[in-house]
């Protein structure tokens, strides 16, 4: 899984210490930090949940500056 699922986006990482995860469909049942050794992984319930947490760190809602995301999707089907 680690080949199929991080390997691909694994170039984008660099010096990402934590994942946030959203863990959906069979994807829910992957214990992603067994996967990510080497990465703090936190689950959140979902990307906007996230976004809103980065909103309400800073006055004024503008994201936190050095801050970055990457994206993964798992199709349906």
């Amino acid at each position: 899984l680690f080949a199929q699922r991080l390997a691909p986006v694994e170039k984008h990482l660099a010096g990402v210490k934590t994942l946030y995860v959203v863990p959906v469909h069979w994807m829910a049942g992957v214990p992603v930090d067994v996967l990510a050794p080497n990465y703090t992984v936190s689950y959140v319930p979902s990307g906007t949940y996230l976004a809103r947490r980065h909103e309400r760190a800073k006055p004024g809602g503008n994201r936190p500056s050095g801050h970055s995301s990457v994206g993964q999707g798992v199709p349906e089907g």
